[in-house]
């Protein structure tokens, strides 16, 4: 379905994958996650949340590989501007900041 060249997020410049799976139900991304694949792989719904005070160079994806619907909500004093929502199964959508607490999603 998709080659390497056609998701060039999953890999570093090095070619080694920063996919982070995480399997719970309740996720608030952080500047840690900054460049990361975050692999959602819960058969429950989960919710990540985007708090404030995240760097303005703040981008990660977000990829669904579990039955549950993953949606993205603004922390206190954040805003995401949605473009797609919920994250489909298999599927893949960036959270991008482009201004102080307000980002895009996807």
């Amino acid at each position: 379905m998709f080659g390497a060249q056609a998701m060039p997020y999953l890999s570093d410049p090095n070619g080694s994958a920063d996919l982070q799976v995480i399997s719970g139900t309740a996720y608030t991304v952080s500047n840690a996650d900054i460049g990361k694949t975050l692999n959602f792989t819960s058969g429950s719904a989960v919710t990540v949340t985007v708090p404030v005070g995240l760097s303005t160079a703040f981008k990660c994806w977000i990829l669904r590989k579990g039955a549950g619907v993953v949606t993205v909500s603004a922390g206190t004093g954040a805003t995401v501007n949605v473009v797609a929502q919920p994250v489909r199964y298999a599927a893949s959508t960036a959270i991008v900041a482009y201004a102080a607490n307000t980002f895009e999603l996807g």
